[in-house]
């Protein structure tokens, strides 16, 4: 399966996790995170310490804690499980893993030998499992990267510029129609708020969020 940071703050992202963590169906999840949200980019000792725990030295160690809790007397059990948790806390994924599914990551989502390699891991796992890649959108065009709004949807533009090319008697969009009317209204009624599903540009909310900050939400992918 293939999911973005984006789509795994809806709902039903959570409802198929929560399904997974419990029937154990080995499912593959491969979750491309652009750091639009979820995580920013990890340096190099997380990175060493992510690849790590994606090794069969990682799993190994963990399926021997496993067999630990089970013959250790109860008075044992409990600094075994701190332990055990202490070790999950370093590495990103510790929300999939509460869920009861295993992860990979972070990898470099634009290093093909990696991403590979993640893959045949977790298929050796036969087990669900969330292969976390960071990818930069854009990636190969240099005017493109870092600019998620601008270049999320466009149409014909200039390629040396990254200039977006307009007939001369183009017409206002319905967007810029509302987002200008909006503006006037909600300067006019201080009850007048906006409310978006992560897309404020796309809906032409982004210049009430710079107006008043004060009088929007974001309620994410709903």
């Amino acid at each position: 399966a293939l999911i973005g940071d984006g789509a795994l703050s809806a709902g039903m992202a959570y409802e198929a996790l929560n399904e997974l963590g419990d029937s154990k169906f080995p499912c593959v999840i491969l979750l491309n995170d652009n750091e639009m949200s979820i995580s920013k980019p990890i340096g190099a000792i997380s990175k060493y310490l992510s690849q790590a725990m994606a090794t069969q030295f990682y799993q190994s160690f963990k399926k021997r804690i496993a067999k630990m809790l089970d013959i250790l007397p109860d008075s044992a059990t409990y600094m075994a499980k701190r332990f055990e948790e202490s070790f999950k806390l370093i590495t990103p994924g510790l929300l999939f893993e509460e869920l009861g599914l295993e992860y990979i990551g972070p990898i470099d989502g634009h290093n093909l030998g990696e991403i590979i390699s993640a893959l045949k891991q977790a298929k050796a796992m036969q087990k669900p499992c969330v292969i976390h890649a960071q990818t930069i959108k854009g990636k190969g065009y240099a005017l493109a990267e870092g600019k998620h709004a601008k270049w999320h949807g466009v149409g014909a533009f200039d390629i040396d510029s990254g200039e977006s090319v307009k007939k001369s008697d183009t017409k206002k969009s319905a967007t810029e129609i509302f987002s200008k009317n909006l503006l006037d209204l909600a300067s006019k009624y201080e009850n007048i708020v906006g409310v978006t599903a992560a897309m404020p540009s796309g809906t032409g909310l982004d210049k009430l969020i710079e107006k008043y900050p004060n009088r929007f939400w974001d309620v994410a992918i709903a």
